[in-house]
């Protein structure tokens, strides 16, 4: 029953990017790179309201970039992916953007990025052994990390977006960028049940970090089941009314 039951939503999330495409013919270029929208937060983001500047840390494709210029289509947006082949499709569909070729982390300096057999499983980290071949390391590559604090300055006045989705890294991105949150309305951030990389750190660690920083969680969304694990993505709201 509960395979069926997946089987409908796999096919129901299908017709929707489906439609989604006839309907936003503007990101065409990124359609034939097979770059197609995180649909699956559509119902977050339209609760949102208007965002200024959004920072999509691990943006892979543009994925959720793509969902995220459907209903902002006049916000700023920085992207971060040390994959340059990712980077140039990005380019190719994305505007008023700046893309950033490296990793964000708590420390600036060089590392190597692990680039996975299911690309978006890639991390800075080393993925545990798995029978699951898209944990497989096809390859690694050279790259520099960053502190966000270091590369972008943004207007407390603006209404500001982070998304975090680094695949067991979460936690030191949040750490380079103790600055930059205090600037910050929401933060969408992917967290697991289960560490699935070595020297990850565990959701509890991150939870308490963003409530030590005065964010809140308004609400999950996403929730996807491996087994008894799981992972989805929180949203976070900063608790300062100084903020717009």
């Amino acid at each position: 029953m509960i395979r069926f039951l997946l089987d409908i939503r796999f096919f129901k999330n299908k017709l929707k990017k489906i439609f989604f495409i006839f309907l936003n013919f503007n990101f065409l270029k990124g359609y034939l790179n097979l770059v197609f929208p995180l649909l699956e937060l559509s119902e977050l983001l339209k609760k949102l309201p208007k965002i200024d500047n959004c920072i999509d840390i691990g943006s892979n494709k543009g994925q959720f970039l793509m969902i995220f210029r459907k209903y902002f289509s006049q916000a700023k947006l920085y992207s971060f992916e040390p994959q340059k082949k990712l980077i140039k499709i990005q380019k190719s569909f994305l505007n008023n953007s700046k893309f950033y070729n490296f990793c964000l982390g708590n420390y600036n300096g060089a590392s190597t990025f692990n680039i996975t057999e299911r690309n978006d499983s890639s991390s800075l980290l080393k993925p545990k052994q798995f029978t699951d071949t898209i944990y497989r390391i096809k390859k690694k590559i050279k790259t520099r990390v960053r502190k966000l604090d270091d590369v972008i300055k943004l207007d407390k006045n603006n209404t500001n977006l982070i998304k975090i989705d680094v695949q067991g890294y979460e936690y030191q991105v949040l750490l380079g960028s103790k600055k930059t949150l205090k600037k910050i309305k929401f933060i969408i951030i992917e967290i697991s049940s289960d560490k699935n990389y070595y020297k990850e750190f565990d959701k509890a660690k991150t939870l308490s970090f963003l409530n030590a920083n005065n964010f809140r969680l308004k609400k999950i969304y996403n929730k996807t089941y491996n087994g008894n694990s799981w992972q989805a993505d929180f949203l976070f709201i900063n608790k300062n009314k100084n903020l717009k």
